[in-house]
Protein backbone atom coordinates (compact mmCIF):
# COMPACT_ATOMS: atom_id res chain seq x y z
CA UNK A 1 0.00 0.00 0.00
CA UNK A 2 1.15 3.38 -1.06
CA UNK A 3 2.00 6.39 1.14
CA UNK A 4 -0.72 8.20 -0.96
CA UNK A 5 -3.32 5.39 -0.31
CA UNK A 6 -2.16 5.05 3.56
CA UNK A 7 -2.20 8.31 5.09
CA UNK A 8 -6.02 9.17 5.45
CA UNK A 9 -6.25 5.21 7.16
CA UNK A 10 -3.26 6.40 9.32
CA UNK A 11 -5.35 9.64 10.30
CA UNK A 12 -8.70 8.03 11.23
CA UNK A 13 -6.87 5.53 13.34
CA UNK A 14 -4.75 8.17 14.88
CA UNK A 15 -8.51 9.77 15.37
CA UNK A 16 -10.13 6.99 16.60
CA UNK A 17 -7.22 5.88 19.03
CA UNK A 18 -7.64 9.37 20.58
CA UNK A 19 -11.44 8.87 20.95
CA UNK A 20 -10.95 5.89 22.93
CA UNK A 21 -8.16 7.29 25.36
CA UNK A 22 -9.84 10.31 25.86
CA UNK A 23 -13.19 9.31 26.62
CA UNK A 24 -11.13 7.08 29.18
CA UNK A 25 -8.53 9.80 30.60
CA UNK A 26 -11.67 11.74 30.69
CA UNK A 27 -13.02 9.49 33.50
CA UNK A 28 -10.43 10.44 35.71
CA UNK A 29 -10.83 13.89 34.67
CA UNK A 30 -14.68 13.16 36.32
CA UNK A 31 -12.87 11.93 39.43
CA UNK A 32 -11.24 15.09 40.19
CA UNK A 33 -7.85 14.34 38.32
CA UNK A 34 -5.94 17.06 36.77
CA UNK A 35 -3.75 15.22 34.76
CA UNK A 36 -7.35 13.18 33.30
CA UNK A 37 -8.79 17.09 32.54
CA UNK A 38 -5.62 18.11 30.54
CA UNK A 39 -4.95 15.00 28.72
CA UNK A 40 -8.71 14.94 27.70
CA UNK A 41 -8.69 18.86 26.82
CA UNK A 42 -5.57 18.83 25.03
CA UNK A 43 -7.20 15.41 22.97
CA UNK A 44 -11.06 17.63 22.32
CA UNK A 45 -9.51 20.47 21.19
CA UNK A 46 -8.90 18.84 17.21
CA UNK A 47 -9.80 15.24 17.03
CA UNK A 48 -13.43 15.69 16.24
CA UNK A 49 -12.14 18.74 14.11
CA UNK A 50 -9.62 16.93 12.13
CA UNK A 51 -12.16 14.12 11.51
CA UNK A 52 -14.79 16.59 10.09
CA UNK A 53 -12.00 18.82 8.07
CA UNK A 54 -10.77 15.01 6.68
CA UNK A 55 -14.46 14.13 5.88
CA UNK A 56 -14.95 17.85 4.00
CA UNK A 57 -11.54 16.92 2.22
CA UNK A 58 -12.67 13.99 0.53
CA UNK A 59 -16.02 15.12 -0.55
CA UNK A 60 -16.70 15.12 -3.73
CA UNK A 61 -20.19 15.67 -5.91
CA UNK A 62 -21.94 12.29 -7.28
CA UNK A 63 -24.52 14.46 -8.67
CA UNK A 64 -27.46 12.80 -6.61
CA UNK A 65 -30.23 14.44 -6.31
CA UNK A 66 -32.05 15.25 -2.95
CA UNK A 67 -33.86 12.07 -2.17
CA UNK A 68 -30.84 10.22 -3.80
CA UNK A 69 -28.61 11.66 -1.42
CA UNK A 70 -30.82 11.51 1.87
CA UNK A 71 -31.03 7.94 1.45
CA UNK A 72 -27.41 7.33 1.12
CA UNK A 73 -26.82 9.30 3.68
CA UNK A 74 -29.38 7.83 6.09
CA UNK A 75 -27.78 4.50 4.82
CA UNK A 76 -24.30 5.37 5.75
CA UNK A 77 -24.46 7.65 8.57
CA UNK A 78 -28.17 6.76 10.67
CA UNK A 79 -28.98 3.11 10.32
CA UNK A 80 -25.43 2.69 12.43
CA UNK A 81 -26.33 5.31 15.10
CA UNK A 82 -30.26 3.83 14.96
CA UNK A 83 -28.39 0.50 15.36
CA UNK A 84 -26.31 0.55 18.05
CA UNK A 85 -28.96 2.62 20.02
CA UNK A 86 -31.33 -0.35 19.67
CA UNK A 87 -28.75 -2.66 20.78
CA UNK A 88 -27.75 0.11 23.89
CA UNK A 89 -31.11 -0.44 24.52
CA UNK A 90 -31.43 -3.86 25.35
CA UNK A 91 -27.97 -4.22 26.90
CA UNK A 92 -28.91 -1.78 29.11
CA UNK A 93 -32.36 -3.63 29.72
CA UNK A 94 -30.58 -6.93 30.20
CA UNK A 95 -28.05 -5.30 32.76
CA UNK A 96 -31.17 -4.01 34.78
CA UNK A 97 -32.90 -7.05 34.48
CA UNK A 98 -29.31 -9.38 35.26
CA UNK A 99 -29.09 -6.70 39.06
CA UNK A 100 -32.99 -6.84 39.48
CA UNK A 101 -33.94 -3.58 38.86
CA UNK A 102 -35.77 -3.90 36.07
CA UNK A 103 -38.89 -2.55 36.17
CA UNK A 104 -41.85 -0.35 35.22
CA UNK A 105 -39.85 2.80 36.31
CA UNK A 106 -36.77 2.21 35.24
CA UNK A 107 -38.18 0.59 31.71
CA UNK A 108 -39.85 3.95 31.41
CA UNK A 109 -36.75 6.03 31.90
CA UNK A 110 -35.22 3.98 28.99
CA UNK A 111 -37.85 3.98 26.77
CA UNK A 112 -37.60 8.26 27.18
CA UNK A 113 -33.68 7.17 26.52
CA UNK A 114 -35.08 5.09 23.12
CA UNK A 115 -37.47 7.98 21.72
CA UNK A 116 -34.36 11.04 22.52
CA UNK A 117 -33.24 9.34 18.78
CA UNK A 118 -36.18 11.58 17.41
CA UNK A 119 -34.24 14.51 18.65
CA UNK A 120 -31.01 13.27 17.33
CA UNK A 121 -29.35 12.32 20.31
CA UNK A 122 -28.84 8.67 20.37
CA UNK A 123 -28.44 8.89 24.31
CA UNK A 124 -28.03 4.67 24.63
CA UNK A 125 -25.01 5.04 21.53
CA UNK A 126 -23.44 8.54 23.00
CA UNK A 127 -20.58 8.70 20.68
CA UNK A 128 -22.79 8.11 17.82
CA UNK A 129 -23.71 11.97 18.10
CA UNK A 130 -20.69 12.47 15.68
CA UNK A 131 -22.41 10.48 13.07
CA UNK A 132 -25.58 12.28 13.65
CA UNK A 133 -24.02 15.37 13.36
CA UNK A 134 -21.85 14.43 10.37
CA UNK A 135 -25.15 13.69 8.41
CA UNK A 136 -25.98 17.30 9.64
CA UNK A 137 -23.19 19.03 8.45
CA UNK A 138 -23.23 17.06 4.75
CA UNK A 139 -27.04 18.10 4.88
CA UNK A 140 -26.18 21.40 4.63
CA UNK A 141 -22.77 21.37 2.56
CA UNK A 142 -25.29 19.44 -0.38
CA UNK A 143 -27.64 22.07 -0.06
CA UNK A 144 -25.06 24.98 -0.48
CA UNK A 145 -22.92 22.58 -3.03
CA UNK A 146 -23.96 24.61 -6.20
CA UNK A 147 -23.27 28.22 -4.45
CA UNK A 148 -20.20 27.20 -3.35
CA UNK A 149 -18.77 25.89 -6.66
CA UNK A 150 -16.91 29.83 -6.71
CA UNK A 151 -14.12 29.26 -3.89
CA UNK A 152 -14.71 32.66 -3.24
CA UNK A 153 -18.85 31.83 -1.72
CA UNK A 154 -17.26 28.79 -0.46
CA UNK A 155 -15.22 31.08 2.12
CA UNK A 156 -18.54 33.02 2.72
CA UNK A 157 -20.09 30.23 4.03
CA UNK A 158 -16.90 29.47 6.01
CA UNK A 159 -17.23 32.53 7.32
CA UNK A 160 -20.75 32.69 7.77
CA UNK A 161 -21.19 29.10 9.65
CA UNK A 162 -18.75 30.39 11.87
CA UNK A 163 -20.17 33.52 12.94
CA UNK A 164 -23.83 31.45 13.11
CA UNK A 165 -22.09 30.11 16.35
CA UNK A 166 -21.42 33.24 17.46
CA UNK A 167 -24.81 34.23 16.84
CA UNK A 168 -26.59 31.49 18.42
CA UNK A 169 -24.93 31.08 21.71
CA UNK A 170 -25.72 27.95 23.20
CA UNK A 171 -26.01 28.65 26.93
CA UNK A 172 -27.57 25.95 28.21
CA UNK A 173 -26.77 23.37 30.60
CA UNK A 174 -25.85 19.64 29.12
CA UNK A 175 -28.89 18.03 31.03
CA UNK A 176 -31.37 20.64 29.64
CA UNK A 177 -29.62 20.45 25.98
CA UNK A 178 -32.03 17.57 24.71
CA UNK A 179 -35.34 19.97 25.38
CA UNK A 180 -33.97 23.02 23.48
CA UNK A 181 -34.25 23.74 19.69
CA UNK A 182 -30.90 24.38 18.91
CA UNK A 183 -30.20 21.05 20.07
CA UNK A 184 -32.56 19.15 17.53
CA UNK A 185 -30.89 17.41 15.54
CA UNK A 186 -27.33 18.26 16.88
CA UNK A 187 -28.13 21.78 15.32
CA UNK A 188 -25.38 24.35 16.83
CA UNK A 189 -22.64 21.44 17.01
CA UNK A 190 -23.48 20.80 13.13
CA UNK A 191 -22.62 25.02 12.44
CA UNK A 192 -19.29 24.43 14.01
CA UNK A 193 -18.41 21.38 12.29
CA UNK A 194 -19.49 22.66 8.91
CA UNK A 195 -16.47 25.06 9.36
CA UNK A 196 -14.63 22.59 9.70
CA UNK A 197 -15.69 20.55 6.86
CA UNK A 198 -15.79 23.47 4.19
CA UNK A 199 -12.16 23.82 5.34
CA UNK A 200 -11.52 20.62 4.52
CA UNK A 201 -13.57 21.33 0.75
CA UNK A 202 -11.40 24.32 0.51
CA UNK A 203 -7.86 22.60 1.46
CA UNK A 204 -8.59 20.01 -0.94
CA UNK A 205 -9.51 22.78 -3.82
CA UNK A 206 -6.47 24.94 -3.15
CA UNK A 207 -3.79 21.88 -2.73
CA UNK A 208 -3.50 22.53 0.67
CA UNK A 209 -2.30 19.07 1.89
CA UNK A 210 -0.74 17.52 -1.19
CA UNK A 211 1.85 15.34 -0.81
CA UNK A 212 4.98 17.50 -0.19
CA UNK A 213 8.67 16.02 0.43
CA UNK A 214 9.58 14.50 3.70
CA UNK A 215 11.09 17.44 4.92
CA UNK A 216 8.86 19.71 4.48
CA UNK A 217 6.33 17.33 6.63
CA UNK A 218 8.41 16.81 9.01
CA UNK A 219 8.45 20.46 9.71
CA UNK A 220 4.86 21.37 8.84
CA UNK A 221 3.94 18.39 11.61
CA UNK A 222 6.06 19.48 14.16
CA UNK A 223 5.73 23.08 13.87
CA UNK A 224 1.80 22.53 13.92
CA UNK A 225 2.30 20.30 17.23
CA UNK A 226 4.25 22.51 18.96
CA UNK A 227 1.67 25.50 18.08
CA UNK A 228 -1.08 23.36 19.59
CA UNK A 229 0.66 22.22 23.06
CA UNK A 230 1.12 26.20 23.25
CA UNK A 231 -2.67 27.14 22.83
CA UNK A 232 -4.55 24.41 23.25
CA UNK A 233 -5.43 25.26 26.77
CA UNK A 234 -5.44 29.24 25.97
CA UNK A 235 -9.32 27.95 25.58
CA UNK A 236 -10.88 28.77 29.88
CA UNK A 237 -14.42 29.61 28.19
CA UNK A 238 -16.42 30.56 30.19
CA UNK A 239 -18.35 27.01 29.08
CA UNK A 240 -21.94 27.05 30.56
CA UNK A 241 -22.58 23.51 30.82
CA UNK A 242 -22.48 21.83 34.11
CA UNK A 243 -19.10 20.71 35.01
CA UNK A 244 -17.65 20.96 31.47
CA UNK A 245 -14.81 23.01 31.27
CA UNK A 246 -13.22 22.37 28.20
CA UNK A 247 -14.50 22.74 24.70
CA UNK A 248 -16.75 19.67 23.42
CA UNK A 249 -18.38 20.61 20.19
CA UNK A 250 -21.04 18.07 20.62
CA UNK A 251 -22.44 19.51 23.43
CA UNK A 252 -22.11 23.25 21.96
CA UNK A 253 -19.55 24.03 24.24
CA UNK A 254 -17.04 26.34 22.39
CA UNK A 255 -15.58 28.20 24.96
CA UNK A 256 -13.67 31.20 23.16
CA UNK A 257 -14.60 31.00 19.45
CA UNK A 258 -11.20 32.26 18.29
CA UNK A 259 -9.32 29.59 20.00
CA UNK A 260 -11.78 26.85 19.43
CA UNK A 261 -11.53 27.36 15.90
CA UNK A 262 -8.04 28.06 15.49
CA UNK A 263 -7.07 24.96 17.86
CA UNK A 264 -9.15 22.88 15.86
CA UNK A 265 -7.46 23.95 12.50
CA UNK A 266 -3.97 23.68 13.55
CA UNK A 267 -4.54 19.87 15.78
CA UNK A 268 -6.12 19.12 12.00
CA UNK A 269 -3.13 20.64 10.22
CA UNK A 270 -0.96 18.17 12.31
CA UNK A 271 -2.81 14.83 11.53
CA UNK A 272 -3.45 16.03 7.96
CA UNK A 273 0.59 16.50 7.84
CA UNK A 274 2.11 13.84 10.51
CA UNK A 275 -0.32 10.85 9.35
CA UNK A 276 2.47 10.84 6.38
CA UNK A 277 4.87 9.77 8.66
CA UNK A 278 3.64 7.52 10.86
CA UNK A 279 3.69 3.79 10.07
CA UNK A 280 1.16 2.20 8.40
CA UNK A 281 0.75 -1.33 9.35
CA UNK A 282 -2.37 -3.76 9.31
CA UNK A 283 -3.59 -2.75 12.72
CA UNK A 284 -3.63 1.22 11.70
CA UNK A 285 -5.43 0.00 8.35
CA UNK A 286 -8.02 -2.00 10.34
CA UNK A 287 -8.57 1.22 12.69
CA UNK A 288 -9.03 3.60 10.23
CA UNK A 289 -11.20 1.51 7.84
CA UNK A 290 -13.53 0.64 10.91
CA UNK A 291 -13.35 4.01 12.86
CA UNK A 292 -16.49 5.07 12.54
CA UNK A 293 -17.83 1.63 13.73
CA UNK A 294 -15.30 2.05 17.00
CA UNK A 295 -16.79 4.92 17.28
CA UNK A 296 -20.26 4.11 18.14
CA UNK A 297 -19.29 1.06 19.96
CA UNK A 298 -17.22 3.33 22.23
CA UNK A 299 -20.72 4.50 23.28
CA UNK A 300 -20.69 1.25 25.42
CA UNK A 301 -17.31 1.64 26.86
CA UNK A 302 -18.05 5.24 27.86
CA UNK A 303 -21.51 4.55 29.57
CA UNK A 304 -20.45 1.46 31.29
CA UNK A 305 -16.72 0.50 31.61
CA UNK A 306 -14.76 3.08 31.63
CA UNK A 307 -15.92 5.02 34.25
CA UNK A 308 -16.25 2.57 36.83
CA UNK A 309 -13.05 1.44 35.89
CA UNK A 310 -11.63 4.62 36.57
CA UNK A 311 -13.18 4.79 39.79
CA UNK A 312 -11.86 1.16 40.94
CA UNK A 313 -8.19 1.96 39.27
CA UNK A 314 -8.40 5.67 40.99
CA UNK A 315 -9.81 5.08 44.30
CA UNK A 316 -9.81 1.80 44.90
CA UNK A 317 -6.26 1.41 43.95
CA UNK A 318 -5.23 4.95 44.50
CA UNK A 319 -3.41 5.02 40.71
CA UNK A 320 -4.17 9.05 40.88
CA UNK A 321 -0.28 10.26 39.96
CA UNK A 322 -0.08 11.31 36.05
CA UNK A 323 2.47 8.45 35.29
CA UNK A 324 0.01 5.92 36.68
CA UNK A 325 -2.84 7.88 34.80
CA UNK A 326 -1.05 7.56 31.28
CA UNK A 327 -0.10 4.19 31.49
CA UNK A 328 -3.56 2.83 32.59
CA UNK A 329 -5.34 4.87 29.86
CA UNK A 330 -2.93 3.81 27.73
CA UNK A 331 -3.42 0.06 28.50
CA UNK A 332 -7.03 0.48 28.69
CA UNK A 333 -7.48 1.60 25.31
CA UNK A 334 -5.44 -1.31 23.71
CA UNK A 335 -7.69 -3.91 25.51
CA UNK A 336 -10.32 -1.76 24.50
CA UNK A 337 -9.45 -2.09 21.29
CA UNK A 338 -8.92 -5.89 21.66
CA UNK A 339 -12.46 -6.33 22.50
CA UNK A 340 -14.03 -3.88 20.38
CA UNK A 341 -11.95 -5.02 16.57
CA UNK A 342 -13.36 -8.30 16.41
CA UNK A 343 -16.91 -7.50 16.75
CA UNK A 344 -16.85 -4.59 14.67
CA UNK A 345 -15.32 -6.93 11.80
CA UNK A 346 -18.10 -9.30 12.93
CA UNK A 347 -20.88 -6.78 11.97
CA UNK A 348 -19.05 -5.67 8.52
CA UNK A 349 -19.46 -9.76 7.84
CA UNK A 350 -22.57 -10.61 8.93
CA UNK A 351 -24.30 -7.61 9.47
CA UNK A 352 -22.85 -5.00 6.49
CA UNK A 353 -25.85 -2.79 6.31
CA UNK A 354 -25.28 -1.97 10.26
CA UNK A 355 -21.98 -0.51 9.71
CA UNK A 356 -23.71 1.70 7.26
CA UNK A 357 -21.96 -0.13 4.06
CA UNK A 358 -23.47 0.82 0.60
CA UNK A 359 -23.01 -0.40 -2.72
CA UNK A 360 -20.83 1.46 -5.22
CA UNK A 361 -23.10 3.60 -7.44
CA UNK A 362 -23.08 1.95 -11.12
CA UNK A 363 -20.20 3.61 -13.60
CA UNK A 364 -21.77 6.06 -15.97
CA UNK A 365 -20.34 5.25 -19.24
CA UNK A 366 -18.49 8.06 -20.31
CA UNK A 367 -15.77 8.96 -23.47
CA UNK A 368 -12.23 8.83 -22.28
CA UNK A 369 -11.67 12.33 -22.71
CA UNK A 370 -14.40 13.42 -20.68
CA UNK A 371 -13.73 11.05 -17.80
CA UNK A 372 -9.95 12.56 -17.58
CA UNK A 373 -12.34 15.99 -17.31
CA UNK A 374 -14.33 14.41 -14.33
CA UNK A 375 -13.54 16.61 -11.13
CA UNK A 376 -12.39 14.95 -8.20
CA UNK A 377 -14.69 16.90 -5.68
CA UNK A 378 -17.44 19.60 -7.70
Amino acid sequence: MSERLAWPYVFRAWGIIGVYYGHLVGSYWLLGSRAGHTQMKFLATFVVAGFFMLAGFFYRDRGLSFPGFLARQWRMRLVPVLFFHVVGFGVAALALLATGRLNGKTMLALGKLLLSIVAGWPMLAAVGWFLVCLFMVELFHFLLRKVTLGTPWLVVSIVAFGLATWALPFEVKAEQQLYHWQSWWLLTPALAGTVFYQLGVLARRLDLFAERSRGVTWVVSLVSLAVLLLIFDRNQGPFPQSRLDMPLLGLSAFGQLGWFYLTGVVGSVFLFFASRLMPAGRVMRVLGENSLLLMCLNSYFLLWIDRPLAAWLYNGLGWQSTLAITLSTAVGTVLSFLIAIPVVLAIRRWLPWAGGEVRAPRPVPVAAPAAAALPVEG
